[in-house]
């Protein structure tokens, strides 16, 4: 196995200019290995569907879907992120890398992390605040990252409202 350092990143962007057919940006899609996928795979419950659409990311400018490769080009990890230049937030959907590489939490884990935060500073977007959802807090907080002011909250359409006007309300404090 390489070594973390020997990572890069590559990100794979096409345009309708240059891929009015979007068949370019379908092949880099398609070319990500689905094992990666599954490393996360409780955020996406429908492959199919990701791979049936994924390719619609890459031709969109304000989204960074990056493949991390190994030395020898072979895809290794994901890393997907949006930029929102309003509120000045870079938003990582997904970072799944190969579990061979973050095996040893928090020794190999922290220098994922470095490379991650390594190579967003190294786009020089202007923004300095990246948020993420993780099941791992604690072990991000110790590698340097800090709990949000806000939270996040989830709504499931597929079941009833419930009756709002007997619901007590909510004291912020």
């Amino acid at each position: 196995m390489n070594s973390v350092k020997d990572l890069r990143f590559i990100r794979f962007y096409t345009d309708l200019i240059t891929d009015p057919t979007g068949l370019q940006a379908w092949f880099l899609f398609n070319s990500i290995p689905k094992r990666l996928w599954k490393v996360k795979y409780d955020t996406f419950k429908n492959l199919d569907n990701l791979y049936q659409k994924g390719s619609m990311l890459i031709q969109n400018p304000s989204i960074y879907l990056c493949v991390i490769v190994d030395p020898d080009a072979a895809i290794q990890g994901i890393l997907w992120f949006s930029v929102n230049n309003i509120e000045e937030i870079i938003g990582v959907h997904l970072f799944a890398i190969d579990p061979t590489y973050e095996k040893k939490f928090p020794a190999r884990g922290a220098q994922v992390f470095d490379l991650v935060w390594d190579y967003l500073r190294s786009l020089k977007l202007k923004i300095n605040t990246v948020q993420f959802t993780t099941f791992k807090p604690n072990a991000y907080e110790q590698l340097g990252a800090r709990r949000s002011k806000k939270v996040l909250m989830e709504i499931d359409l597929n079941v009833e409202r419930p009756n709002t006007e007997t619901a007590k309300p909510t004291v912020h404090t």
